[in-house]
C-alpha cells in the first residue's frame, strides 16, 4: 500500500471530516471508499460514451422493463 498527500481546502477538509465524524468512519476508509467510487464511475462513463459512439437504436427504458415483465 503506498501513501499519497494532498492538499485541499480548508472547507473541503471540514466537510470531509463532518462526513466521517456522521458516518463514525476514519478518514482513511472513506477516502478510499470514495476513490473506488470516483474511478468506477469513471469507467462506467466511458463505457456509455463508447456505447453512445455506436449510433445503434435505443429502446425506451418503459418498453424494455415491459418487455421483460419488470413493469410494476
Amino acid at each position: 500500500m503506498q501513501t499519497i498527500s494532498v492538499e485541499l481546502p480548508d472547507a473541503l477538509i471540514a466537510d470531509f471530516d463532518r462526513v466521517c465524524l456522521e458516518n463514525n468512519k476514519i478518514r482513511q476508509s472513506v477516502l478510499q471508499e470514495l476513490m473506488t467510487r470516483y474511478l468506477e464511475d469513471i469507467e462506467d462513463a466511458a463505457i456509455a460514451e463508447y456505447v453512445l459512439s455506436l449510433d445503434e437504436p435505443t429502446i425506451p427504458i418503459e418498453k424494455l422493463r415491459t418487455e421483460l415483465g419488470l413493469e410494476n
